[in-house]
């Protein structure tokens, strides 16, 4: 099977894809394509927060939607994504990755296995489809999906707020982590290093909910 003919059936808990970068030189838009087996036209609901972005770089000095750095799209949005219309994601020309998230509605303790988080790398050809875990499907072209992997607790000194973030552990993965006395960021470090390999771990907003939002319960010791 070659990579155009590829096509992946994905669940928000378990998804892996093999293929290698180098097969990415090409790349046209990443296009999304939202429907739902009960629901005709409309908007996409049932979560708090949903939102895209356009990831050129990593701030390591928060966590949430703000330790991603790049500009947000304005074709998937909280209030007004449509459903079963095709969005192609070329609003920004240069960028590393695209980002999808979105943050379930109802409680906060099941939010870990609800959230939606979606990294994805540009490569032509590659098409999947991605379930919610309120049975929207996600079916995305030009695209494959990037790794999250785990932080142990307490890595590097942080708080749980950090080590729990989907989105701060994809970019400590993709971006790197910065080490060295002085450095201020980690925005032009583009390889994989430090201590995420060596502990064989590889693969929102302002308001303080937002540092929980992909915390599990205590007992699960897991993330989102």
């Amino acid at each position: 099977m070659d990579n155009g003919q590829m096509k992946l059936q994905l669940s928000s808990s378990e998804y892996e894809t093999n293929l290698d970068a180098a097969l990415c030189s090409e790349k046209p838009p990443i296009a999304v394509t939202i429907t739902h087996p009960t629901q005709s036209g409309g908007l996409v609901t049932g979560f708090l927060h949903l939102w895209a972005k356009y990831l050129r770089g990593f701030n390591h000095k928060v966590h949430c939607q703000h330790s991603l750095r790049g500009p947000l799209s304005s074709l998937i949005k909280t209030k007004s994504t449509p459903i079963e219309t095709t969005l192609f994601l070329s609003e920004v020309r240069d960028y590393d990755s695209l980002y999808i998230c979105g943050v379930a509605s109802g409680p906060v303790s099941a939010r870990g296995k609800n959230n939606l988080h979606l990294p994805l790398e540009q490569c032509p050809g590659v098409e999947f489809v991605y379930r919610t875990y309120n049975n929207y499907l996600l079916y995305i072209e030009n695209a494959i999906i990037l790794p999250i992997p785990e932080l142990p607790r307490g890595w590097n000194g942080l708080p749980d707020s950090y080590t729990r973030c989907c989105n701060f552990r994809f970019c400590t993965h993709r971006f790197g982590y910065p080490t060295e006395p002085g450095r201020q960021d980690a925005l032009h470090r583009s390889w994989h290093v430090d201590s995420i390999r060596e502990c064989g771990k590889t693969g929102m907003f302002g308001r303080a909910l937002d540092a929980q939002l992909d915390q599990q319960t205590p007992t699960s010791g897991e993330g989102a």
